[in-house]
């Protein structure tokens, strides 16, 4: 049996546009951006066109586009940015994030938290989404930046960011958000959003691996995390991953123009996964909000009585992640889980599989029968 890959909440397969795209600049077009000579100004403009569709993509201006190494990057960029200038000075400030945000902002947070800011985790409710309300009761005066994840990649919970964005607002506080899950899936209109920075990922929208981008609005002082020569608008030094850049921005594009009927198509795809398998395991769980506030391909779901990495070697050829599988054993639960209240032994099992463009029905159907016939050996 050929493997059936649903696992594109952690990575998706490069679009033949986007590597198409990239290859002269892994080959002829190899000159330093930088450089003032005729191959040199021709890469940098292919990069600068690169900023030109990203901010497109996102109704920004081309000068609001950072290129980074990806979104743990951006975030790391956005957090300390705007935070640790401040706790040199020796100013109060005070930082807020949520409890169902990536690793890469609560990182950052923490280490944060460790030099002298104050950290406020504001909570989720158990479909794993956060309360504008509980934001702006956990603001005060020396509030400087709130950080909210988009979509959680696990539970696929899609927060109301444009809400929060008001009560941020409102207070005169900066709004962060990692959109590493939403680029291509969720319409990322930073005006209508209402953001001041926005982190973003080309290798979970069919792009390479390597490469992201830091939106910050016109005004937004963030200092810079790598210094060095004056490259990207002097807010990142070093010479830019240049095929990296032009692909991320042709995989940003396609992406986002099929961002609807892809949509549509993944939450049918996952709809009848979720079906199939609650057909024959009533009693499992499935994790997270309704439909219309969920990533259209991501499912979250315990099949109960095993654990997930058991039941994933047991169904080898379905490609997926145990939700807990980067935070400890075999019986952990993800951060995640916990904020959204689940507990043992269900939320032990939860695995995340997440459909993408290349999944079609017999995939489900395959994956299904794997996950199902796996279950039913573990427990007999």
């Amino acid at each position: 049996m050929r493997s059936i890959y649903l696992d594109y909440n952690a990575t998706t397969p490069l679009a033949p546009a986007a590597q198409e795209a990239m290859l002269p600049y892994l080959a002829d077009r190899f000159a330093d951006p930088s450089s003032q000579h005729a191959p040199g100004r021709a890469v940098g403009e292919a990069i600068e066109d690169a900023r030109v569709r990203i901010a497109d993509t996102l109704g920004a201006e081309a000068d609001e586009i950072v290129f980074t190494s990806g979104a743990t990057e951006s975030c790391n960029f956005a957090l300390r940015g705007l935070i640790e200038p401040a706790i040199r000075a020796g100013e109060p400030v005070h930082l807020i994030v949520s409890a169902v945000d990536h690793a890469a902002v609560q990182g950052p947070a923490r280490f944060l938290a460790r030099l002298g800011a104050e950290l406020t985790v504001v909570p989720a409710d158990s479909r794993g989404l956060v309360d504008p309300q509980a934001v702006h009761d956990a603001m005060c005066a020396s509030t400087r930046l709130v950080s909210i994840v988009h979509a959680n990649d696990e539970v696929g919970a899609v927060q109301p960011i444009a809400e929060i964005a008001a009560v941020c607002r409102g207070e005169g506080v900066l709004l962060h958000t990692d959109a590493a899950q939403t680029l291509g899936k969720r319409r990322l209109d930073v005006e209508e959003l209402g953001v001041d920075l926005m982190s973003l990922s080309s290798h979970k929208a069919y792009g390479p691996k390597g490469v992201g981008a830091l939106y910050v609005r016109r005004g937004v002082g963030v200092e810079p995390q790598i210094w060095g020569d004056r490259q990207e608008l002097g807010q990142r030094a070093g010479t830019p991953n240049v095929a990296g850049v032009v692909g991320f921005a042709a995989a940003a594009a396609l992406a986002d123009e099929s961002r609807e009927a892809s949509e549509e198509r993944m939450r049918q795809l996952r709809k009848k996964l979720a079906d199939r398998l609650l057909a024959d395991a009533p009693d499992a769980v499935v994790y997270g909000p309704g439909d219309d506030q969920r990533l259209g391909g991501t499912l979250c779901v315990a099949l109960p009585g095993v654990g997930a990495s058991d039941l994933l070697t047991a169904a080898p050829d379905v490609c997926a992640s145990p939700c807990a599988g980067g935070y400890g054993d075999a019986g952990a639960i993800s951060p995640t889980l916990k904020a959204i209240g689940a507990g043992p032994p269900e939320a032990c099992g939860a695995i995340r599989l997440s459909v993408g463009w290349y999944t079609d029905e017999a995939d489900v159907d395959a994956a299904a029968d794997g996950l199902l016939e796996g279950w039913e050996r573990l427990r007999g």
